[in-house]
């Protein structure tokens, strides 16, 4: 049986001076500890969050709201450097909280592939929508892609995927390229290393790669010539930091349940009493090794989803109607964006591992990828004005290079 945990609350000002205080020894490869400055920025972070209380809360705010979750933030770095981020992507929160549901991701290495499709889309279909005010970003990047037409909504996408898979699994490429996984919050999975976009944005994941062919295929996309993907590759070292980008991304009230659902860890619908049957945890709390008993690790998730999916295959009946439980709780909207982050807004105390809800967006040609659809995409960076103001210059004078050619090739 799942247990709902309600935590008790604290007066806030005590809970941030027990927090700082704590002596942090977390490790990924070497300990560390928060230097004053980034003690300094949370304990701001958090003032800020209990002057907002009564008022309505962000998404972020609500978060932050959570004692267990401000417990996790002791063990988190960065703030103080990345203190201009943090005031600008809060302040747009505040502002467009009445309208949008707020997302984060922090994508690495593919500065250059989001400036270039931006420049060719506004060149084929013009300064539409969110472009005319740089507040769109693409995070795919070939025009009018059927990959990405695939589906009407997100609704539409888990009932077709859990009938013919019996789970969603976005380390697969194939739901990778068009799944993006998002935080509720922009310290969302706090102190987690594996899925928290914060993480993500401070320590870029060494494997990850521009691929000239991605790169490629856009140009061909919008009618010019591959080859030219050399050329702007090239400028990459130009943009070289350690750090990636942190994207924020405001989707309609109206639509968002058309664009995305409430998750967990690998796309997985976020449904505790499923997850809790399939990986036999009563009660089902989560975590990470060494926070958690029995926390749930990365290993065990991807044993259970090959199982899950070879058991769905042979038609084993237990796993059929798990299964067959999930699609119905899709279609009735238990995984609705809407309904979960109303409740998260407002009685954030009350969410069940509210530390550990997350987002699929589902990228379409008319949302994600449509800067005149309303969402709107910001992206924050620590890249140096110098480096970007170098970069843009060379970027502009292969763009122009390419826009003669093409015109040099146009039937007369």
């Amino acid at each position: 049986m799942r247990v709902i945990h309600k935590v008790r609350c604290v007066v806030l000002g005590v809970l941030v001076g027990a927090i700082l205080s704590i002596p942090v020894t977390y490790t990924e490869q070497n300990a560390f500890t928060p230097t004053p400055a980034d003690q300094a920025e949370l304990k701001h972070i958090l003032h800020e969050v209990n002057r907002a209380k009564g008022q309505g809360y962000t998404q972020t705010e609500a978060q932050l709201s959570v004692p267990s979750v401000q417990q996790a933030m002791s063990g988190e770095l960065n703030f103080a450097r990345n203190k201009g981020i943090i005031t600008e992507a809060l302040h747009k929160e505040h502002a467009l909280k009445d309208g949008y549901y707020v997302f984060y991701t922090a994508i690495p290495y593919m500065r250059l592939f989001q400036d270039v499709t931006r420049k060719l889309y506004k060149r084929k279909i013009g300064n539409v929508g969110a472009l005319k005010d740089k507040s769109f970003q693409f995070i795919r990047y070939s025009y009018n892609d059927p990959v990405y037409g695939q589906y009407k909504n997100a609704t539409d996408f888990l009932v077709k995927e859990l009938t013919q898979n019996g789970i969603i699994d976005d380390n697969q490429v194939r739901l990778k390229t068009i799944l993006v996984s998002t935080n509720l919050s922009l310290f969302g999975n706090a102190a987690f290393a594996g899925e928290s976009t914060w993480r993500f944005l401070n320590k870029p994941q060494p494997w990850g790669v521009a691929p000239a062919a991605w790169l490629e295929a856009s140009l061909k996309s919008f009618g010019y010539p591959a080859e030219y993907a050399k050329k702007l590759i090239a400028l990459v070292p130009l943009i070289k930091h350690d750090q990636g980008d942190l994207f924020q991304i405001f989707v309609p009230k109206a639509v968002v349940d058309e664009v995305g659902y409430l998750s967990w860890r690998q796309g997985i619908p976020f449904d505790p009493g499923i997850i809790e049957k399939w990986f036999g945890r009563d009660p089902l709390r989560l975590g990470k090794l060494g926070e958690v008993k029995d926390a749930i690790i990365h290993d065990e998730i991807n044993e259970r989803v090959y199982n899950l999916r070879r058991q769905w295959k042979t038609g084993n009946p237990e796993f059929k109607g798990l299964v067959n439980l999930m699609i119905q709780h899709a279609q009735e909207g238990k995984y609705w964006l809407s309904t979960g982050l109303d409740a998260y807004k407002n009685s954030p105390e009350q969410v069940f591992e509210i530390n550990h809800q997350q987002a699929r967006l589902l990228i379409t040609n008319d949302m994600l990828l449509n800067p005149d659809s309303g969402i709107k995409i910001y992206r924050y960076s620590n890249l140096p004005a110098s480096q970007i103001s170098e970069y843009k210059k060379k970027l502009k004078n292969v763009m122009l290079e390419m826009e003669a050619h093409k015109k040099r090739i146009a039937p007369k």
